[in-house]
């Protein structure tokens, strides 16, 4: 729980620290809201290695791809430096499970989960199309009533009861690059693509490609 703390507040001086390094910002204009959704791949996590009888008899999580969508807010203070809030939600999907030992193997619902992350973003340009690179982080949240544990019978016929971590809640990064396309002064056409890693245990590393609106005022 300390590195967790220590990383979010390195993270929250290194994102405002921009503000106050130019002496024009202020409030009351370039704010950008967004709304997107797309696909989010998880690579595959954990090692055979980490099996254990009875205690860790699946140990190796396969790659899958969720639903996510979200929303943002950013604030431009120079034309082209922003810091940008997100809300992101990861919907469940199911996934199977083999136990390396004997080939067994269960079907099981993932977890869904929500990040609330902080931005630091760089626009190549204030042109219609609008390149961008994008980095930052905050932390990850399963959902309460659906990491609260699933038994689950396994194709052998064995009962397997999955339980829910101790902490629920992680630290995450992302680092990433993205297009704003302006249809019009104010609404225009986003796509992103963020790498993603959540320090879990084990860590857990993700490639999300959203697409979605924006408008800026």
């Amino acid at each position: 729980m300390k590195i967790k703390i220590l990383i979010l507040q390195l993270l929250f001086f290194f994102l405002i620290s921009p503000l106050f390094a130019f002496p024009g910002f202020s409030l009351g204009k370039k704010v950008q809201i967004g709304v997107y959704a797309g696909a989010s791949h998880v690579f595959e996590y954990g090692s055979e290695e980490d099996y254990l009888a009875g205690g860790n008899d699946f140990p190796v999580t396969p790659s899958h791809n969720l639903t996510a969508f979200g929303g943002s807010l950013a604030y431009f203070f120079k034309p082209k430096f922003g810091i940008q809030f997100d809300l992101k939600y990861y919907q469940s999907t199911k996934i199977t499970l083999e136990d390396p030992s004997d080939g067994d193997a269960v079907d099981i619902d993932t977890t869904k989960h929500r990040s609330i992350t902080l931005s630091l973003i760089y626009q190549f340009n204030s042109k219609t199309v609008r390149p961008y690179l994008i980095v930052g982080g905050g932390i990850d949240k399963l959902s309460a009533s659906n990491a609260s544990g699933q038994v689950r019978q396994t194709r052998r016929g064995y009962p397997i009861e999955f339980t829910a971590p101790s902490d629920l809640s992680d630290a995450v990064i992302h680092g990433g690059a993205g297009l704003n396309i302006f249809l019009t002064s104010y609404l225009g056409i986003n796509i992103e693509v963020r790498y993603v890693l959540l320090f879990s245990d084990p860590q857990v590393s993700s490639l999300d490609l959203t697409s979605g609106l924006v408008v800026r005022f």
